[in-house]
Formats: structure tokens, sequence, C-alpha cells
């Protein structure tokens, strides 16, 4: 799935009638990859960060087990595994990855160019994740905890 068809499917939702529809809908795969947190523990009852994840997107008419297929990935906290986990990932072939760590997603950026990925990055130009934060340039978009200087001019443009 693309970037694009993803963002029109989210979007749908939020229209009157878009949470039908996207309960119409096949099932969308979505892989959630974190580098420590145990899979068990990725839930809508688990830290404050899954329960904004599954929460926003159960409010927009995906809910998992019904109308959203959550594949959950953990790097165990060792970096050793990042590589395995990535191919694991990739192999299974989601509609959409949300990585939660730079490295995580450079190996996945590595092994697709087809597969959206929402990246929660520190700083993901500094890392090699873009190129550029307002144009990515592949199939990686998402949030970035700290973007460098680019994003200061951001800022005071949007100001």
């Amino acid at each position: 799935m693309k970037r694009r068809e993803f963002i029109k499917l989210l979007g749908g939702a939020l229209v009157p009638g878009g949470a039908a529809r996207a309960a119409a809908s096949p099932a969308t795969r979505i892989a959630v990859v974190h580098p420590s947190e145990r899979v068990e523990d990725m839930t809508a009852n688990g830290r404050r960060t899954f329960q904004a994840l599954f929460g926003e997107l159960a409010r927009r008419g995906y809910v998992e087990r019904q109308t959203v297929i959550i594949e959950r990935y953990s790097g165990e906290g060792r970096a050793e595994n990042f590589a395995d986990v990535a191919q694991r990932v990739i192999t299974a072939k989601p509609d959409l990855i949300i990585s939660m760590h730079d490295a995580l997603t450079n190996q996945m950026k590595r092994l697709t160019a087809s597969i959206p990925i929402v990246s929660i990055s520190a700083d993901p130009i500094t890392l090699g994740v873009v190129s550029n934060i307002a144009r990515p340039s592949s199939n990686v978009t998402g949030v970035s905890i700290d973007a460098g200087f680019e994003i200061f001019g951001k800022r005071f443009q949007l100001l």
C-alpha cells in the first residue's frame, strides 16, 4: 500500500461514515516495531505511547481484530537483533510499518521501498532516516523529537 493510499484510507475514517467504510474494507495489517518493549506489553493497556496509538486508531474506526490486524515486533533491547527483526517485518509484508527507533527504521528502509514506514525519530536527517524533512523522498515519513536546525525554520514559518 502506498503512503497516499494509506493516508486516504485513514482520512476516510474522519468524514461521516468513514469508520463504516474502514470497517467494510479488508483488514489493514500494521506492523508495530519497538527496539526493546516486550511484544506482550505493546497493547492498548500498555505504556502511554501504545495507549495513544491504539486509542487513536480505534477513534478512527480501526479496531484491532475487527478492522485492523496489529503485528508486533521487538528488538528485545539488543541492537544485534535489529537486522533479523527488520527482515521478519518486511517478509510479513504489512500494509504499514510503525517504527519506534532510527536504527530499525534504517534497516527496514534498506529492505523495502514500497511499504510505508512511519517513524518516531530523534533527528531523522542526521541519523540518515530521511534526507529532507519537508520532502522525505522515500517511503519513510513520521514524527521527529529533535529534527535538527532545519525544523526551527519551519517552526518560525508556522508562527
